[in-house]
C-alpha cells in the first residue's frame, strides 16, 4: 500500500503490540466469480500462537497504476502486481497471506522499523512463501512444467542434447523476470522452509528449482552449444539458489552479500542494509531504524567490525560507500557537525608506502588543458618537480601528470583534507590474524595469563586524549586547501591537498589505492588528508610488498575522518 495512502482506508491500522510479536495478515475471501471484486480482510495475529499463513514475495513495481480491493469493506487501491498477484490466488477456500504493503502501516516509521525487524521471523515461521513472478508469458508455463517435472526427466535421459533447448530458453526468460532484481527477495527467498515460484496459475516449487540448478552447474544438462546458456549461472536466480546454502550453514557475512546482490533495486537506499543484514552472521543484530540518515547508518555497519577486521576496513568502507551511491558523503555533509565530532572510534592498519619528497604548482594553475603542457608557461610552473631531473624522468613526470589531468574529476573528488581531533595513529600494530594467533598461544595456557594476552591494536591501546589545539589549526587549514602536485621519494608522482607539508608520510591500506597523508607531531600521526598516488590509483590490484607491511602504522578513526578517507 503506498505510502501517500488517503484517509478513507488509513482506519484499518489499530496499534500494533511490540512486545507480543504481533503482526497483521490478509485473508483472502475465497472466489465467487473470476469477474468479482478481490475482497478481504486485514486482521491482527501473533507469531508466539500456533498460526499458518503464507507469506508473498513479489515485485511492488512503480505508483500510478493502481486499482482497488476491498478491504475490511473499504475500497483500497493497490499497485497494479499486487492485484494481479491476488486475483490469480484466489481459491474456492480462504487463504491468510503475509504481504508487506499491506500488513505493514508504511505512513507509520515506528511500526515500519518495528515489523522489518520481524521480517526474517515472519518468512521462517510462514507455512510457505509464495514467489509471485507475474503474469504468464508465451513460454512461462514451459519452464515452470520443465522444472517442476525436472526428476521425472532427469531419470529418463542420460545425455540431454538439443532436446531440451526450448526448455532451457525459457528458463532463461524465467529468471531474467524483474522480480530477481529486487532486494527484499532474497530474505525473503532465503528464510523460506517452503517455497514455490508462480506466474498466473502456473507454479513449480522451489525444492526442484535447486535440483535442476545444480545438474545444470554441474554440466548434467548438456546442450550442442555449451556457451549458449552460460549465462544462467550468473542470473540472480542461480545466486540466490546457491546462497541458501550459505545462509543455512550460517556462513553468510553482510560483504559477502553485499559482494553479489548490491546491485539490487530498492525503494530507498537505506534498504541495501536493512534488507540483508537479518540474514548474516555478523549483522543480525544490527539496530534498524529509518529515521537515521545515510551517514549514521553507515557508521553502525562499520563499527559491527570493531577491531577484529582492522587489516581490511579501509577497503570495506570504501565498497560501502559505493554500495550507497555517494549518500554517505551528502549525508555526512549536510551534519557536519555529528560526522566530525563524533566519539565512536573504529581501528585501521595502514602501513608506510613512503613520503611526501617535494611540493609542485596548484593543481587548477597547471591545469588549463592537458596539450598546455608542452607550453612554455606551463613548463615553468612544473619547474620545481623538473628541477634535478634526468631527461627520461623529466619524460616519466609529464607524462604522469597528463594522465592525472584526465582524472580532472577523480582527483578533485578524492584529494580532501581531514581534520579530527579524535582520530590519530601510532607506529606499530598488528593483523588480525596475527593477533588470533598470539591470542590462542596465551589462552591454551591457562587463563590467568589471559591479562598477558597481546591486543589487536598493540600499542594503541594507549588512549591518547583528544589533541583539540590541534584541531583548531587543522580547521583553519581546512578552510583555503587546493589539490597540488608532489614527488613521492621515489619520483612519482602524486596530488595532495595543499594543507600537506613536505616529509608527510604517506600510508597505504592493503587491497585498497587509498593513500592516507599523516602527520607525525610530538606523540602521534595526525590525519592531514586523502592524496592520489598514480602508480596505486591506476593499478587496484597492486600487491603490497612484505618490506611495506613490515612498516605498520595503526589508526584509530572517528566516523567523519573514515568517511572522508574512503569516499
Amino acid at each position: 500500500m503506498a505510502s501517500d495512502a488517503d484517509q478513507r482506508y488509513r482506519s484499518l491500522y489499530g496499534p500494533i503490540l511490540k512486545p507480543s510479536g504481533e503482526i497483521r495478515l490478509v485473508v483472502l475471501h475465497p472466489i465467487d466469480n473470476p469477474r468479482n471484486t478481490i475482497s478481504c480482510d486485514l486482521v491482527r495475529v501473533s507469531l508466539n500462537d500456533e498460526i499458518r499463513f503464507e507469506a508473498l514475495s513479489y515485485e511492488w513495481g512503480e505508483p500510478g497504476d493502481e486499482r482497488d480491493i476491498i478491504v475490511n469493506n473499504v475500497a483500497v487501491p493497490v499497485r497494479r502486481n499486487l492485484w494481479e498477484a491476488l486475483y490469480h490466488l484466489r481459491e474456492p477456500y480462504e487463504r491468510r497471506f503475509w504481504i508487506d504493503a499491506m500488513c505493514i502501516n508504511q505512513s507509520n516509521k515506528d511500526e515500519r522499523n518495528q515489523q522489518v525487524r520481524q521480517m526474517k521471523r515472519i518468512y521462517e515461521q510462514s507455512w510457505g512463501v509464495l514467489i509471485w513472478l507475474g503474469l504468464p508469458s508465451a513460454d512461462s508455463q514451459l519452464a515452470l512444467r520443465f522444472i517442476a517435472h525436472f526428476e521425472h526427466y532427469r531419470g529418463h535421459f542420460v545425455e540431454w542434447d538439443t532436446d531440451c533447448k526450448e526448455e532451457l530458453t525459457a528458463i532463461r526468460h524465467l529468471c531474467n523476470r524483474s522480480y530477481w532484481n529486487r532486494l527484499w527477495i532474497i530474505q525473503e527467498v532465503l528464510v523460506a522452509k517452503n517455497a514455490r515460484m508462480q506466474c498466473g496459475i502456473d507454479y513449480a516449487n522451489w525444492d526442484y528449482f535447486d535440483k535442476f540448478q545444480v545438474a545444470f552447474e554441474s554440466g548434467e544438462i548438456r546442450t550442442r552449444n555449451k556457451d549458449k546458456f552460460k549465462d544462467l549461472k550468473s542470473s540472480s536466480a542461480f545466486q540466490l539458489d546457491k546462497y541458501q546454502i550459505l545462509y543455512h550453514n550460517r556462513s553468510s557475512s553482510l560483504e559477502d552479500l553485499l559482494e553479489v546482490f548490491s546491485a539490487a533495486k530498492c525503494k530507498e537506499i537505506k534498504d541495501k542494509i536493512y534488507g540483508l543484514a537479518g540474514i548474516t552472521k555478523d549483522a543480525a543484530n544490527l539496530p534498524l531504524d529509518y529515521s537515521k540518515s545515510i551517514f549514521e547508518i553507515f557508521t553502525d555497519v562499520v563499527m559491527l567490525r570493531e577491531y577484529q577486521d582492522c587489516a581490511s576496513m579501509i577497503s570495506f568502507a570504501s565498497f560501502l560507500q559505493r554500495v550507497f551511491e555517494g549518500g554517505v558523503r551528502a549525508s555526512a555533509h549536510a551534519t557536519h557537525p555529528i560526522a566530525h565530532e563524533s566519539e565512536r572510534l573504529v581501528g585501521a592498519l595502514g602501513y608506510c608506502c613512503g613520503s611526501i619528497n617535494k611540493f609542485g604548482p596548484y593543481f587548477e594553475d597547471a591545469s588549463t588543458s592537458v596539450s598546455a603542457m608542452i607550453e612554455a608557461a606551463a613548463q615553468r610552473r612544473l619547474q620545481s618537480l623538473l628541477e634535478g631531473q634526468t631527461p627520461g624522468r623529466k619524460e616519466m613526470i609529464k607524462e604522469q601528470i597528463k594522465v592525472l589531468f584526465q582524472m580532472e574529476q577523480q582527483v578533485l573528488r578524492e584529494t580532501v583534507p581531514i581534520h579530527s581531533h579524535l582520530s590519530y595513529g601510532l607506529r606499530g600494530g598488528r593483523g588480525f590474524r596475527e593477533y588470533m594467533e598470539r591470542f590462542m598461544d596465551v589462552r591454551t595456557a591457562g587463563r590467568r595469563y589471559l591479562s598477558n594476552a597481546p591486543q589487536p591494536w598493540g600499542q594503541l591501546t594507549q588512549q591518547l586524549s583528544p589533541a583539540r589545539t590541534s584541531c583548531a589549526l587543522q580547521r583553519e587549514e581546512y578552510k583555503a586547501v587546493e589539490p597540488r602536485f608532489f614527488l613521492d621519494n621515489d619520483g612519482n608522482v602524486g596530488v595532495a591537498p595543499s594543507n600537506a607539508w613536505a616529509s608527510d608520510i604517506l600510508c597505504g591500506f592493503q587491497g585498497s589505492d587509498i593513500i592516507a597523508v599523516l602527520r607525525w607531531i610530538q606523540d602521534r600521526y595526525f590525519l592531514v588528508g586523502r592524496a592520489l598516488l598514480l602508480g596505486r590509483t591506476i593499478d587496484r590490484r597492486r600487491i603490497e610488498t612484505c618490506s611495506e607491511m613490515e612498516d605498520r602504522i595503526s589508526l584509530y578513526l572517528n566516523a567523519g575522518a573514515l568517511q572522508l578517507l574512503t569516499q
